[in-house]
């Protein structure tokens, strides 16, 4: 992020020494009498709203790229198909993005074919750093075969 921000501060430095350059190419002077007011057109005025307007809106801009990205939510989808153990189907997903902590709410749902392969799975994802507060309720071994079971979790990516 703080790249991104960086070449933006440089195109934004270049802009404006660009913009001196070509005033300087067109009117034939030097920087330096650029820089003390001398040879400027008729028409060249400067007006401090238009000037306010546009620092303005640069550093809208510039706030918006420096706020936080949200994790992709499809990698957490994958990372979940993929952390299934043999006798796991799941059949729904559900996400919110929470701003508060930067991390998805996610509740997967399923069909566990029996309660080893449900412990299994939910073994597999408390070991994976990138999911917090897995929360699988204890009805969801109830039955022994064929259980459907809805697991909740925070996906974080890691820095």
């Amino acid at each position: 992020m703080a790249l991104a921000c960086f070449v933006i501060a440089i195109e934004i430095i270049l802009a404006a020494v660009g913009g001196v350059f070509s005033y300087n190419a067109l009117y034939n002077v030097s920087t330096d009498e650029n820089i003390n007011g001398k040879n400027k057109p008729e028409n060249a005025t400067l007006d401090s709203s238009d000037l306010n307007k546009t620092v303005s809106q640069t550093k809208e801009m510039l706030a918006l790229l420096s706020a936080p990205t949200m994790p992709s939510v499809s990698s957490a989808f994958s990372i979940l198909s993929t952390s299934r153990s043999q006798g796991i189907s799941l059949t729904a997903f559900d996400a919110v993005f929470s701003q508060e902590d930067s991390s998805w709410k996610i509740k997967a749902s399923g069909i566990a074919a029996n309660r080893e392969s449900l412990a299994s799975f939910e073994k597999k994802l408390k070991s994976d750093r990138r999911f917090l507060n897995v929360a699988l309720p204890v009805e969801s071994y109830a039955k022994d075969k064929n259980a459907p079971f809805t697991i909740e979790m925070s996906y974080k990516e890691l820095p």
